[in-house]
């Protein structure tokens, strides 16, 4: 994916010098809107693998995921210099993805289930059968329960409960005010918590 940026920025603005060691994120996001395409990598290499766990949980397509990563991450690039606020960035970039992963589940409403992290299964390394059995169940549950949330409030729910985004946050993210934020995070629990009561 970084060798496409790469291609993809180059033919649009020269690189400048690296040398970032020590910055903090807001002198790279500056560096990187002036060209530097060291800077926009740092960028990258520091969000590609959240945004991309976001796109998969809202997608619940791990191909599609990629490819609107991918595409995210080059309209980031053709779009930094347009940032008023160097330090948003993280919103921004949640935005960007966000609205791309909205519109590919307009596009393609029938998207296939999402494959269970491998992540879950690291987790239940070492300890009894019954249990890692207990605890893929649930996760699979919850993926599901999850996959049937309408796609705003998913969208809501993850970038809270998964993100850690805040309200304020997340209301950035999808351009909608706090209120609106809560309501739709009150309504994904009420469901997930009627879907999961079996755990309890």
């Amino acid at each position: 994916m970084i060798e496409d940026l790469k291609h993809a920025a180059a033919a649009e603005r020269p690189a400048g010098p690296d040398g970032l060691d020590g910055l903090d994120e807001t002198t790279i996001v500056v560096r990187a809107q002036d060209g530097d395409l060291a800077a926009f990598e740092s960028l990258i290499d520091r969000y590609q693998r959240p945004l991309f766990r976001l796109a998969v949980r809202i997608l619940r397509d791990r191909e599609l995921a990629e490819d609107v990563l991918q595409d995210s991450l080059i309209a980031a690039w053709r779009k930094l210099p347009t940032l008023d606020q160097p330090g948003a960035v993280r919103t921004w970039l949640y935005r960007l993805l966000t609205f791309r992963c909205l519109d590919a589940l307009r596009r393609r409403r029938d998207a296939d289930p999402l494959d269970e992290e491998r992540d879950s299964e690291d987790r239940g390394q070492g300890r009894d059968p019954a249990e890692v059995v207990e605890h893929r169940e649930h996760w699979r549950q919850l993926h599901q329960a999850v996959g049937e949330l309408p796609a705003q409030s998913r969208v809501c729910w993850i970038l809270k409960e998964i993100d850690g985004l805040s309200y304020g946050e997340i209301a950035e993210v999808i351009n909608q005010p706090v209120s609106t934020v809560r309501g739709r995070i009150a309504r994904a629990r009420q469901q997930l918590a009627e879907r999961m009561a079996s755990w309890r």
